[in-house]
């Protein structure tokens, strides 16, 4: 029986083309007797009954002679009719999705969702399976069904997940298909006798990213020993497991959230499988996508301490190659006491370790996750990077940093969590927090508890704080207080008291600071600044910098040949260790590089760090030029840049230390370009000559060769030099050319070995007004030598002093 009531009714008229419908609300229940002719005697249904659907709204049309749709008319639409009906105890479904398209034909699909089948000790779960129907117009009134072609077809199910329950395994499977997308997974969950749990997903994708056809996977797979096996000192391996991904890489970034999230776990040792599927797989998408050429592999073991387990460990080791190269260390250390199953304490800290050849960075992450000390919840990250690459810099932080200071965007810090404790809950709420945190040139720690506490609309909010900041390079210190507390109904605030100081120093100190409190509608603001004990004025050392530049320009150990890349030095008639003390070794084909680490080149020093520059204080190398007995010439060069400390030469604002790059690269010496065509006396050209050997085995009379060479034939004959024509065909049968490493080099392709190459970041001069770069000789540099460019225009036109700043290049773009 079906019971419809009409909501609305629509007809209407386009060219030749009519359409009608109705919208509408199925009530009661949808009724089909006599349906037990279509399914097995096992089954003991007299009724197909879909059971209560008052929410269940219509619009279904007929558009002719394009044929039905459900929705609104013209457009197509979906309609979902929940139905959560069992068919005995074999076969059950959750609802019925309806779809319409309609175009130029009319596409009509049924899909099933959550259709579960039971038999025996195997129960299965189908997703997505349906059937769909296609109608569409026939000018020559010739179709299937008259003027229309209907075709039927069977949409494929997304996902079909199985159950196993006997007394041998114990567990499930789950397959999920995304033709779409070109993207299927799979995964098992099985355990045998209790014996041991054996566990593997997989990630199949058959389309890279860029649209090309390409086969990318990904495995896990662990086992899990119910009775673990001793190591030894208390200690038990527990799991064994691994992982290998072919044309895939990591996604760094998506690995760090994991490590706050808990996916991180996903990729050990997860839990319930079958049931998580969905989160595991669309974690592992996104911390491991697909990329061509690069691949992982990497072993994982869980080991235990102590009967039962107080404590977890979980490492996995992750190697990504071939380019970029990268080691993954990722773990979970789970803590229960007394026991797991009820524990007092529970302590879970994930963590993560990167080591980035490519971006040249060894960073750590590690979060506290789902973790209390009885009834008290414990939060909290901490991060470590340290890098040496192109922006080499240092910083380390447990729960966060001074609100101040914001960490180098190339050390890619995530959203930290302060160390949390709530030592109690919902209300009352007390909340204590806390961090650390150390740079290159600061450290930097705080606290902060508050309190909340709420009785029918009253409310009492406080709170203390506390914020510290150490600066090294001149030293300095810095702390702010806050604390204040509110009486509030309602929204209206009947009392509040609050404090805010801060105390700098120590030459002098300064403290100031406001304090405040109402009552109902009086409100009171007192603010103070005070300043006490004496005030230096730090004078620093002086120091003649200029020998020590000179000193270091004459150190050989800032002299070095390099050899150029994809050249090789294949031939070595002197050793390191025979050289003299201020002997370098120099290949012709090679560069001369020249660097030392005093002091930046170009660049007017007001301070050498903790003192005082005097007599020169901007040092450049204006001419290199190399002398030797048959030879005297000026070279061409270009500029050797080191890495450098701003403020370690500049004299800065505290606040612009705290936004200063750690380190910045400025000019430090010089490569010296066209040394390949370097002549010096001790150049020697040889000719190449082959020695001519004639060698037989049996001498002219054929008897048996003697112990005499001569015996055997053998005898030589002289010296040949072949002509250049004919030694370039010899030299493409040699050795050399056949050997590994020349058809290594043969073999590299130059735009397969092309990389994106990116730049420091470069700053200019602009006036104010329009951020045009401003006329002058200075184009771009770092931001060193960009306020040095400043400070020289404004010194030839004092009239542009207040029109000119520094910013980024791209800021004039």
């Amino acid at each position: 029986m079906i019971n419809v009531q009409l909501s609305s009714l629509s007809i209407g008229k386009k060219g030749n083309d009519w359409s009608f419908g109705f919208g509408g609300k199925i009530i009661n229940h949808i009724a089909i007797p006599g349906i037990e002719k279509f399914v097995p005697n096992v089954i003991d249904i007299k009724q197909f009954d879909l059971g209560a659907a008052d929410d269940i709204d219509l619009d279904i049309g007929m558009e002719w002679p394009n044929g039905f749709k459900v929705g609104d008319i013209g457009q197509g639409g979906s309609s979902t009719i929940p139905v959560d009906q069992s068919f005995g105890d074999i076969m059950s479904i959750r609802a019925i999705q309806i779809d319409t398209k309609v175009d130029t034909k009319t596409e009509i699909s049924a899909v099933l969702l959550g259709t579960k089948f039971n038999l025996g000790p195997v129960n299965c779960t189908i997703e997505g399976l349906g059937f769909e129907t296609v109608i569409e117009k026939n000018d020559d009134d010739n179709g299937n069904l008259g003027p229309l072609d209907v075709t039927l077809g069977i949409i494929y199910p997304k996902g079909i997940a199985i159950g196993l329950d006997t007394d041998v395994f114990r567990g499930g499977g789950y397959l999920f298909f995304d033709r779409d997308n070109n993207r299927y997974a799979g995964a098992i969950e099985l355990s045998f006798q209790d014996q041991f749990t054996l566990s593997a997903i997989g990630l199949l994708t058959t389309q890279m990213p860029d649209g090309t056809k390409g086969t990318s996977l990904l495995i896990i797979i662990n086992t899990k020993f119910p009775s673990p096996i001793p190591l030894g000192y208390n200690f038990y391996l527990a799991g064994v497991g691994g992982l290998i991904g072919l044309h895939r890489t990591t996604n760094v970034d998506k690995l760090r959230e994991g490590v706050a999230t808990n996916a991180i776990d996903n990729i050990l040792f997860p839990v319930d499988v079958i049931n998580n599927i969905s989160r595991i797989v669309s974690d592992l998408r996104e911390i491991f996508p697909p990329k061509r050429d690069q691949f992982l592999i990497g072993p994982m073991a869980m080991i235990t301490w102590n009967t039962p387990a107080l404590l977890t460990v979980e490492l996995g080791l992750i190697i990504e190659f071939d380019d970029p190269v990268k080691i993954i260390i990722l773990g979970v250390i789970k803590a229960g006491i007394p026991n797991p199953e009820d524990a007092l304490i529970k302590i879970q800290v994930n963590f993560l370790g990167v080591i980035d050849f490519d971006q040249g960075m060894i960073s750590f992450d590690a979060a506290l996750f789902d973790s209390r000390i009885a009834a008290f919840t414990l939060e909290g990250s901490m991060a470590l990077r340290m890098s040496w690459g192109q922006n080499p810099d240092f910083a380390l932080s447990v729960g966060g940093f001074h609100p101040a200071y914001t960490p180098a965007r190339h050390l890619k810090f995530i959203k930290m969590k302060r160390l949390t404790i709530s030592l109690m809950g919902g209300n009352p709420r007390l909340t204590l927090t806390s961090y650390f945190a150390l740079s290159t040139n600061s450290v930097q720690f705080g606290a902060a508890i508050d309190f909340y506490f709420k009785v029918s609309k009253f409310k009492v909010i406080g709170g203390f704080g506390f914020d510290v900041l150490f600066m090294f390079n001149p030293f300095r210190f810095i702390a702010e207080v806050r604390a204040g507390l509110a009486v509030k109904w309602g929204s209206t605030t009947l009392f509040s008291i609050s404090l805010q100081f801060t105390l700098s120093g120590p030459s002098p100190w300064i403290a100031s600071g406001t304090a405040s409190f109402k009552v109902w509608f009086i409100k009171y603001k007192a603010r103070f600044n005070k300043t006490f004990g004496e005030e230096k004025q730090i004078v620093l050392p002086d120091i003649n910098v200029l020998p020590l530049v000179i000193e270091a320009l004459e150190d050989s150990s800032n002299w070095k040949s390099e050899i150029p890349a994809n050249r090789f030095d294949l031939v070595v008639l002197r050793k390191d260790d025979e050289l003299g003390e201020d002997e370098i070794l120099f290949q012709t084909f090679g560069t001369l590089t020249v660097s030392q680490k005093i002091v930046p080149l170009g660049i007017s020093i007001e301070r050498f760090g903790n003192s005082n520059p005097v007599g020169d204080k901007l040092f450049e190398i204006t001419d290199v030029s190399m002398v030797n007995s048959m030879d005297e010439s000026s070279m061409d060069t270009d500029l050797i840049r080191e890495d450098f400390i701003p403020s370690a030469y500049k004299d800065m604002e505290d606040a612009d230390k705290l936004t200063a790059p750690s380190f910045e690269k400025m000019r430090s010496g010089f490569i010296a370009s066209g040394t390949n065509e370097f002549k010096t006396e001790w150049g020697i050209n040889r000719d190449v000559e082959y020695e001519v050997i004639i060698s037989d085995v049996h001498n002219e009379n054929g008897n048996e060769a003697g112990s005499d060479l001569t015996s055997f034939g053998v005898h030589q004959s002289g010296y040949y030099t072949p002509p250049a024509e004919l030694f370039n065909h010899f030299a493409k049968g040699g050795a050399v050319r056949n050997s590994a490493l020349s058809r290594r080099i043969r073999a590299k392709s130059i735009i397969n070995n092309k990389k994106v190459n990116m730049s420091s970041e470069k700053f200019v001069v602009v006036t104010k007004n329009d951020l045009k770069i401003y006329n002058g000789t200075f184009l771009k540099g770092t931001k060193a030598e960009a306020n040095e460019a400043l400070i020289h225009a404004i010194s030839i036109d004092p009239t542009q002093e207040g029109k000119l700043m520094t910013v980024p290049e791209y800021k004039t773009k």
